[in-house]
């Protein structure tokens, strides 16, 4: 599972490097930080990896494990406009695309639901996005 966690965190931190959040205004800082675990003060917006789920999938082959991770977009910007951007962004970035994963081969990577819920202090707005692995051991 780490090895996953660090391909993931590797691909998205590529992808979102040159990102210039629609809050930061034209010519703002570029990069949306992408955390396992975002620290308390953390600047706005970001990407969260959630906690991985797996299930082995033997009917075929032993060797086959389906990995579900939710990953969570935080934005303080009012509306949803920045936080739905930064989901198509990600979308993108890892829908149908393979990554590199130092202990198996990931056969299938899809984005398959998202939803943009606002959090419990009526500011931020969250978007979480399910993405399903295939992973070959």
């Amino acid at each position: 599972m780490n090895a996953i966690l660090k391909g993931l965190y590797g691909h998205l931190t590529a992808s979102l490097a040159t990102v210039v959040p629609v809050s930061r205004g034209p010519g703002g800082a570029a990069g949306v930080a992408v955390f396992d675990d975002a620290p308390q003060e953390t600047a706005y917006p970001f990407v969260q990896i959630g906690d991985l789920s797996a299930i082995a999938d033997d009917l075929v082959v032993d060797e086959i494990s389906r990995v579900t991770v939710p990953l969570m977009i935080h934005s303080r910007y009012h509306g949803q406009r920045e936080v739905l951007a930064l989901a198509a962004l990600v979308r993108t970035a890892l829908h149908d695309v393979l990554i590199p994963i130092d202990d198996g081969a990931l056969s299938q990577c899809r984005v398959t639901r998202q939803a943009v819920d606002r959090d419990a202090d009526g500011i931020t707005r969250v978007a979480t996005l399910i993405v399903d692995l295939t992973l070959e051991h």
